[in-house]
């Protein structure tokens, strides 16, 4: 009886194998969902040419607060609240995980949720 040996891998095989997942498998996927974004923005635009007409449901209250202060000021707060949801995880480093436990964060989520909500409300009025 003979002894089968294992297929010994290329080098391309074996490169290919070592290679990290993280920065280089990532990246690829990024580059893919950035180019389908693309396509579909591009689509979208030479589909329906007038990009202005009536706005879409979730920027009326973003609007409104941008009609009752100074535009700059309106897009300054939007940039601020933005980036405040985007770093609350390295802000509120308590151990708790259920939200009602996590003060800070809950009571952030829900000034942010009543006030979007109400000018939300309040466009439409």
């Amino acid at each position: 009886m003979t002894e089968v040996e294992p297929e010994k891998e290329s080098k391309a095989e074996s490169e290919e194998r070592s290679r990290p997942f993280l920065p280089n498998h990532i990246m690829e996927e990024i580059g893919v969902v950035f180019l389908i974004t693309g396509i579909i923005l591009i689509a979208a635009a030479l589909r329906r040419p007038e990009p202005f007409g009536f706005p879409n449901i979730f920027f009326v209250g973003v609007l409104e607060m941008i009609d009752l202060v100074s535009p700059l000021f309106g897009a300054l707060v939007v940039f601020a609240v933005v980036i405040l949801l985007l770093a609350m995880p390295f802000l509120d480093r308590s151990e708790e995980q259920h939200p009602r436990k996590r003060l800070i964060f809950f009571a952030v989520i829900l000034a942010v949720v009543a006030f979007w909500t109400a000018f939300t409300v309040m466009g439409f009025l």
